[in-house]
């Protein structure tokens, strides 16, 4: 039970007038986002010959499979949740069966959720993508690029943006004993729901309180 207003000291009458006026201030800024389906990324991908994508919450952690292919004519497409609050990560895991090699994609975001270009779409190229030949979380550098959708020998992927390039890490070419680590940060913009930004406000002022009680 709250204490009569003149019982307070003027401390503690400045303290929940603040406490207040944050809460107010955040559930108005995450009503902004009511009704907005916040879920995830999704792409359409191929490689030559083989890739394994996954999703991670730790840039040197691999992550969890959302999807994979074999047939570089046969692209392949994706939907998966997204962690909200924290970076997330695509990883995709590329490697050649011999001959030409390559790694293309296109790949979106929903509301809530943004590239490091600052926009919700991403195309493979050779400025905003980074990779290794050694795993992922060490150090990265620019692929090579091997020309924009439709480029001989792979030709068109109507299902892929014509922005996106053909890309590798491996400057050879052409080998197949090797893995080709590609990486993407993705920054999670969305606002807690106001049940858990409450949570939080009522938490931060039981603690003043007690730490006030104490002095």
């Amino acid at each position: 039970m709250f204490l009569p207003w003149p019982s307070y000291s003027v401390h503690m009458r400045r303290l929940t007038l603040t406490f207040f006026v944050s809460l107010g201030s955040l559930l108005a800024a995450s009503s902004a986002f009511a009704g907005v389906a916040i879920s995830g990324i999704s792409g359409t991908l191929t490689s030559d010959n083989n890739f394994i994508a996954y999703l991670s919450v730790d840039d040197s952690v691999l992550g969890t499979a959302v999807a994979s292919g074999s047939d570089w004519g046969s692209p392949v497409t994706f939907s998966s949740a997204l962690v909200p609050g924290v970076a997330n990560y695509l990883h995709i895991v590329a490697w050649n069966g011999g001959g030409p090699s390559m790694f293309i994609g296109s790949f979106d975001l929903a509301p809530g959720y943004l590239f490091e270009n600052a926009t919700t779409h991403l195309d493979t190229n050779a400025t905003e993508w980074k990779g290794n030949l050694t795993g992922f979380g060490n150090a990265y550098t620019a692929p090579v690029d091997l020309g924009p959708d439709g480029t001989s020998p792979w030709g068109n992927f109507a299902a892929i943006n014509d922005n996106a390039h053909f890309i590798w890490m491996d400057p050879e070419n052409g080998r197949s004993d090797i893995n080709n680590y590609f990486s993407v940060k993705i920054n999670s913009t969305a606002v807690p729901e106001p049940a858990t930004m409450l949570s939080i406000g009522i938490g931060a002022l039981g603690l003043a309180l007690r730490r006030r009680r104490q002095k």
